[in-house]
């Protein structure tokens, strides 16, 4: 993970220590996740970010995401282990260990920031996610939908 400080505010000593805290008191993020620091004044570089954060990884594979990205499928997940489990056996999994294939993962991304602020109610299969789109509803309506698909 690229964390991001603008240099030119004075809040920068609360901000990191705000990041050690949680680093630290956070085991599951202690043991998986690495923290690059970026301290600088320029704004919005996302793609020095991202590309820092994967020249620095010191794991085999880097799945970039952006902030407000989750995945909130037990699917996708599960397709995603099976696939790097399945090198040796399968042609994507040997293509994807070899470095000649990538996971593309389709982005759904709500018109107005209210609607997508709770995961909770975000369509859980492309059936249900093609209906919101082309009945033009939004996560007031998810009630009315099955998520099962």
């Amino acid at each position: 993970m690229t964390f991001h400080i603008n240099n030119v505010t004075e809040d920068v000593p609360q901000l990191l220590e705000s990041l050690h805290h949680l680093y630290t008191t956070t085991a599951s993020m202690a043991t998986y996740v690495d923290v690059h620091l970026v301290l600088d004044t320029f704004e919005r570089q996302f793609n020095t970010w991202r590309n820092i954060a994967r020249l620095f990884a010191r794991t085999e594979y880097v799945m970039m995401l952006d902030v407000d990205f989750y995945l909130c499928t037990s699917r996708f997940r599960e397709a995603l282990r099976r696939t790097i489990m399945s090198t040796g056996t399968s042609e994507v999994g040997n293509m994807f260990t070899s470095g000649m294939a990538a996971f593309v993962i389709p982005a759904f991304e709500y018109v107005k920031y209210e609607e997508g602020r709770d995961y909770r109610v975000f369509p859980q299969t492309k059936k249900v996610c093609t209906h919101f789109y082309s009945h033009k509803l939004n996560t007031n309506d998810a009630d009315r939908i099955s998520y099962n698909g």
